[in-house]
């Protein structure tokens, strides 16, 4: 730095350079190059004698070195798709008929999403391209296994290509692999529908029908208050509903009414507009839903509230909801402990008090993964209402309709006790713990199921990291690895 201040740069010059280094340059393009033709490097390139070889072999080991470790892991992986499938293929074996094997397959997909540590759709989707991987793209399959693709490549060969079978899935097949090898895993996405389409374009109606069978709305909690929504529909009510809040923000910017909002702030205002305010503008919409709020907060006080579904949220917008509401729920909460120990209402047409009671302590749906709020959710009896002739609380718990079906058909066993912890226990024998969203002190323990638990099988699972317990007198439990490799 001190022999270029001597070569005749003065200071500002000197600070730009060093600006380049450490913050985006705050000048315009126009200016920045306008000053590059004025003042030309005065710096000499160096010779090749001077320059640094070290760090470049450094960096040379250091490709080579994640380089192997990505195609590890890629082995790993492979390893592990043909794993899912072939146990897969083991659980349809064991059934019957065709009702009993898909509550086998809703069995596997809810013990692998524990497992692994995902959500039911991933497994599911997980199993899926396992199975097409491991039969009708086993070409693809060989590519990860060497290095040639990653498994992402992979994943979107077997979506896109599901359903093509014989010569037509070969041609997709070879043709995607080719593409694969020069392209992203985003890119090559976009270019296998592309593909698909030239290869089967006279039955486009009939997959589209098909497609838009799943079509869906979720939500989602996010920080700070906030929360996303997701919805997969037809492509053209996706541009429909695009351009119909382009037109809304448009005639907002039009009418002056921006109020200083971005683009993308008004386009949030005008959807929830849309959804939630009829034509003057007024809520028509009043949900149910839970707010738990302490009475401070209600009457101007700072402390946070609770939004079920949702989570934490600030004081300002918990006013804003008990203004929309129409009726309360009075909860009585230990101030010791912070338990829910009673809730009533009085508000008219609700669900009966143990209802309240129940949706407000669980909070979701009680099955191990599922977070689907508990609002709306059926109420399973824990100790059969045709035997114990008992509705409380402490026999009761939410459970999506899904996952109500799984418990009495496909053999989960549990136990709801004085805390209000469920403790689940799979048909193959892993135990999994769900917690209440908001702890309800409970008289006493209620078995799921009035018979014990499996005994704990000689053979060990398929799958890696799958856990095995002995009754439920004993803390001890045995992890095994899986079976020999392929």
């Amino acid at each position: 730095m001190h022999e270029v201040w001597n070569d005749g740069w003065d200071g500002a010059h000197l600070a730009l350079l060093a600006d380049d280094f450490i913050a985006p340059i705050q000048v315009s393009d126009e200016e920045f190059f306008a000053w590059l033709e004025t003042n030309p490097c005065p710096i000499d390139e160096p010779s090749t004698e001077v320059i640094e070889i070290a760090p470049r072999r450094r960096r040379q080991q250091f490709l080579e070195g994640i380089t192997l470790l990505k195609l590890d892991e890629q082995a790993l992986q492979v390893q592990r798709i043909k794993w899912i499938a072939a146990e897969a293929t083991t659980y349809a074996r064991q059934a019957q008929n065709p009702i009993q094997e898909n509550i086998q397959d809703r069995v596997f997909v809810a013990e692998l999403a524990l497992t692994l540590g995902l959500t039911e759709y991933s497994a599911q989707a997980l199993i899926a391209r396992a199975k097409i991987l491991t039969t009708d793209r086993r070409q693809t399959l060989a590519a990860v296994d060497s290095g040639r693709i990653t498994l992402r490549h992979a994943e979107h060969i077997a979506d896109e290509g599901a359903g093509l079978f014989g010569d037509l899935g070969t041609r997709f097949e070879r043709a995607a692999l080719i593409m694969a090898e020069g392209m992203t895993p985003a890119k090559l996405k976009n270019e296998l529908g592309k593909l698909r389409e030239r290869l089967q374009p006279d039955d486009s109606a009939e997959r589209h029908a098909d497609a838009l069978l799943d079509r869906q709305v979720r939500i989602a909690p996010n920080r700070d208050g906030m929360g996303e929504l997701w919805a997969s529909l037809s492509g053209e009510d996706t541009v429909a509903i695009d351009a119909k809040l382009d037109a809304c923000v448009r005639s907002i910017k039009n009418a002056g009414g921006e109020d200083g909002r971005t683009a993308s702030q008004l386009r949030a205002d005008v959807l929830v507009d849309l959804i939630l305010n009829d034509d003057s503008g007024v809520r028509s919409i009043r949900p149910v839903v839970l707010l738990t709020a302490p009475a401070a907060t209600a009457v101007g006080g700072d402390a946070p509230a609770e939004l079920q579904g949702q989570g934490p949220i600030d004081a300002d917008t918990a006013r804003a909801l008990i203004d929309l509401s129409s009726g309360f729920y009075r909860v009585l909460v230990s101030p010791t402990t912070g338990k829910v120990v009673d809730i009533d209402t009085t508000a008219r047409h609700i669900p009966e008090s143990v209802r309240r009671l129940v949706t407000l302590r669980d909070g979701t749906c009680r099955f191990p993964g599922c977070n689907r709020s508990a609002v709306g959710l059926d109420l399973d009896h824990v100790d059969d209402y045709a035997r114990s002739g008992y509705t409380a609380a402490d026999n009761l718990i939410a459970l999506c309709r899904k996952h109500h079906r799984l418990r009495h058909l496909g053999r989960w066993n549990g136990i709801l006790d004085a805390e209000g912890l469920v403790t689940w226990t799979s048909p193959s024998g892993r135990v999994d713990v769900t917690h209440p969203a908001n702890p309800v002190s409970v008289p006493k323990p209620t078995s799921i199921r009035k018979k014990e638990p499996p005994q704990v099988p000689q053979v060990p699972p398929l799958w890696a990291g799958s856990v095995w317990n002995v009754p439920p007198n004993s803390d001890t439990y045995t992890r095994f690895i899986g079976p020999p490799p392929f």
